[in-house]
C-alpha cells in the first residue's frame, strides 16, 4: 500500500488465502513482490522442464503461503519429475487434503505413491 492511501480491499484473485495481506497494513506490496516473483520463477523453470529449479522456487513461495493448493500441486509435480517421490508425496498429499476433488492432483498423487513405493523397495 501507499503511505496515506486507503488500503485496497483484499483481492481473493490476487493471492488466494493470504492472511498476511489482510492483517498487515502496507505489507502486501512487499509480500506479493516476493511471492509473485518466486511463483513466476517456478513457472519459468517448469516451462523449461528444469524441475529441480522449479521445485526450489515453488518451495520458497510456499514458505510465504503454505496453503496455496496450486503451488503445492506444482511443487509436488516438480519434485516428482526431478526424482524425489517421497518429497512430492508429502506435498501432493497436503494438496489433496485441501482440495480433494482435483483430479490432476489425485493423478500426480497416485504416481508419487507408486514411485515412492518403488524407491523404498530398492
Amino acid at each position: 500500500g501507499r503511505l496515506g492511501a486507503e488500503k485496497e480491499p483484499y483481492d481473493e484473485g490476487r493471492h488466494r488465502g493470504c492472511n498476511d495481506c489482510r492483517d498487515e497494513p502496507g505489507g502486501d506490496d512487499v509480500h506479493h513482490a516476493g511471492y509473485g516473483g518466486l511463483r513466476a520463477l517456478g513457472l519459468l523453470h517448469e516451462q523449461a522442464r528444469e524441475w529441480q529449479d522449479a521445485a526450489s522456487a515453488y518451495d520458497s513461495a510456499l514458505a510465504l503461503d503454505p496453503d496455496d493448493v496450486d503451488l503445492l500441486a506444482r511443487a509436488g509435480r516438480a519434485w516428482l519429475e526431478s526424482g524425489h517421490a517421497e518429497r512430492a508425496l508429502r506435498l501432493l498429499d497436503r494438496a489433496t487434503k485441501l482440495q480433494p476433488d482435483d483430479q490432476r492432483i489425485a493423478w500426480d498423487l497416485g504416481r508419487a505413491r507408486r514411485e515412492a513405493d518403488a524407491e523404498r523397495k530398492q
